[in-house]
């Protein structure tokens, strides 16, 4: 299937470059500390999109990550939000990445990116808390994911008794990694920010059973697809080191690994 020229828009660079600008504005003033934005880019291609050649193609090049297909719903998502099986919770935080191309061992040892990971991270632990009796918090480690790496820690608690997957769900949607910190500010400042609607873009996908057991991820590197037209989203987080032109450059590169596989399913 190829794409034919002249028929990929969305959310242009100059216009996001002036939204991370906005939102480092907001930053500085106080009014959050952490916000995700997210850009839209919308293909048309000469024939249907085949979802289920995408799904396959997803799941060989994102190895390792929770591949998905929800009616017109398709991604690829590295981040688990919470899993809850046999009284075990989990969690995974994925934030602070960059692609394997650009060299990614220093940046992500850069103050913006530990910065921007630990909010995620801090998160997390807040809402999981209250519902473990005990809970480990893992050190920071690098985790791949096709061509984009990213900083992760890994949460396990002992969940307390008549705790479901569903109350995880709800404590923790959405974390600092897809909406920012104060998460209230920061959605606020997204809905002014993002001139589209992110659909099903970051929310959770994943299942439940009878027992309250169950597994979801969040639904990042996504793509709703109808017919031989998909919209595409990816997000990028921005805090006070962050740089308009190092978000761009992010935000491409985790569109380019989705836009690959619509493109050679």
């Amino acid at each position: 299937m190829q794409m034919p020229h002249g028929r990929l828009i969305g959310t242009g660079p100059e216009d996001w470059v002036v939204s991370v600008g906005n939102a480092l504005g907001a930053i500085e003033r106080q009014e959050v500390e952490k916000v995700v934005l997210s850009r839209m880019v919308s293909a048309v291609f000469n024939a249907p999109v085949p979802p289920h050649l995408v799904l396959a193609g997803l799941a060989r090049a994102e190895p390792g990550s929770h591949t998905f297909l929800v009616d017109s719903f398709i991604g690829s998502s590295p981040e688990l939000l919470c899993s809850l099986r046999r009284g075990i919770a989990r969690s995974i935080s994925l934030a602070g990445s960059a692609s394997l191309a650009e060299g990614t061992a220093n940046r992500l040892d850069s103050r913006k990116m530990t910065l921007e990971h630990a909010l995620a991270a801090d998160s997390v632990d807040d809402a999981l808390a209250p519902f473990c009796s005990s809970l480990t918090r893992s050190p920071s480690t690098v985790a791949t994911y096709g061509a984009i790496r990213h900083l992760s820690t890994t949460f396990q608690g002992v969940a307390r008794p008549g705790t479901r997957v569903t109350d995880l769900l709800g404590a923790l949607h959405p974390t600092a990694a897809v909406a920012g910190t104060p998460t209230k500010a920061a959605l606020e400042l997204i809905r002014e920010l993002e001139r589209h609607s992110r659909g099903r873009y970051a929310g959770p996908v994943g299942w439940v059973d009878a027992r309250g057991d169950g597994a979801f991820a969040v639904a990042i590197r996504s793509a709703e697809v109808s017919g031989p037209r998909a919209v595409l989203r990816a997000g990028v987080g921005v805090v006070a080191d962050s740089d308009p032109d190092a978000e761009l450059a992010e935000s491409r590169s985790k569109l380019a690994a989705l836009l690959g596989a619509l493109v050679s399913p």
